[in-house]
């Protein structure tokens, strides 16, 4: 055993492993860095709380009972109150632009009509664009009204008036632009995006790294061409495959997986070619970063699945996140792609509330390929 296990030798090689470490900072970052940032992304974006859901609440009867059962919502930790509305087709276009995920509709004469006994209908509309929260959000809504309800004869002394005891107030809620609450219309867009995301990043970066580490770059370095004629060239025929990708994904969605798409189809190719290009730019920045097929996969990986999936409102609206879980996600161009997507599949947005998501997808592709061109040199380092 001696003879097959020498401890000098193993300790020659332990060394010579960590000098090949420490020479290549790219690999020592990879190995020290990766595990803590997955950990910090993990634990600021995997939330799985549903509070401080966004209410419109639009009061019909403007009473002393009316405000008593609006307060019940407001005071809770599950809602938190946007705006006060007068106009219900204004707060239903505000849930349809998902500034509002729930709507509390009080009916006029609230307040009388149980004083008559007569049985009271209070709507609560639900965004069901994420199934899984529109179930939440309907628990919370009949919780806090079953509160109310059991409150309710210590607040009917502060009336004017008794109330009869057959008195009853139904809260209805009705679920909108996904009312079967199908989990496949939440998360059929939600992949495409992050495909889109992963994909053309990964190709455009091995691109480049793949020949970078085969050294076989070195012709094109040696070339007349420039580094802008160059990058130009290694980018279009991934911007090519990424949306053939893009119309086979989304065939997929309608076909297969029949999620209805009610859009602009316009609108549609726009935003989605303004992705890829995004995506794309995203890709040449990392080939311009790293050496390895190895490293530009992980570090891809780390840089648009991670974030796809957990800052781009995919499980939760960024609407209802933390402010740190907000502020990342707009840095991310899923978050803006997705947004979109949603829209066109569920609620047939169009134009006019989607432009700021288009305008900032070509600002992050502006962004990224002015970085990438200006740190490319035609030379080896």
């Amino acid at each position: 055993m001696a003879q097959l296990l020498s401890p000098r030798r193993v300790r020659a090689i332990v060394r010579r492993e960590f000098n090949e470490i420490i020479r290549d900072p790219m690999y020592l970052a990879l190995a020290l860095l990766v595990p803590p940032f997955i950990m910090t992304i993990f634990g600021f974006g995997l939330t799985l709380d549903v509070e401080e859901l966004p209410l419109g609440i639009y009061d019909r009867d403007r009473s002393r009972l009316s405000r008593e059962y609006i307060d019940s919502f407001v005071q809770s930790d599950s809602f938190e109150r946007v705006e006060e509305y007068t106009d219900e087709e204004r707060m239903s276009e505000d849930l349809r632009t998902s500034r509002l995920r729930t709507a509390l509709i009080i009916p006029e004469r609230f307040e009388q009509n149980l004083q008559k006994g007569k049985a009271v209908d209070v709507a609560v509309w639900i965004d069901g664009t994420i199934p899984m929260r529109a179930e939440v959000a309907r628990g919370f809504a009949i919780g806090v009204h079953s509160q109310f309800m059991a409150r309710l004869p210590e607040l009917l002394p502060r009336l004017a008036f008794a109330v009869k005891p057959a008195a009853v107030v139904n809260v209805v809620p009705r679920i909108l632009y996904n009312p079967e609450l199908r989990s496949a219309n939440f998360v059929v867009p939600g992949l495409i995006a992050t495909i889109l995301m992963f994909y053309p990043a990964l190709l455009t970066t091995l691109s480049i790294v793949r020949e970078k580490e085969s050294q076989s770059i070195i012709a094109l370095y040696c070339s007349p061409i420039n580094r802008f004629e160059l990058l130009l060239g290694k980018l279009l025929p991934y911007l090519l495959i990424s949306t053939v990708n893009f119309v086979c994904a989304f065939l997929l969605a309608v076909w297969l997986f029949r999620v209805p798409f009610g859009g602009s189809y316009l609108l549609l190719a726009v935003a989605s070619i303004l992705y890829v290009v995004s995506t794309c730019a995203l890709g040449l920045t990392i080939s311009v970063v790293v050496r390895t097929q190895v490293a530009a996969i992980l570090v891809t990986m780390v840089l648009t699945v991670l974030p796809s999936f957990l800052y781009s409102g995919f499980f939760t609206p960024l609407s209802a996140s933390t402010w740190s879980m907000w502020i990342m996600g707009r840095f991310v161009p899923t978050t803006y792609y997705l947004d979109i997507l949603r829209g066109l599949f569920l609620k047939n947005t169009g134009w006019a509330i989607h432009w700021p998501s288009l305008l900032a997808l070509i600002v992050y592709a502006a962004v990224l390929y002015g970085i990438a061109f200006k740190m490319f040199s035609k030379r080896l380092d």
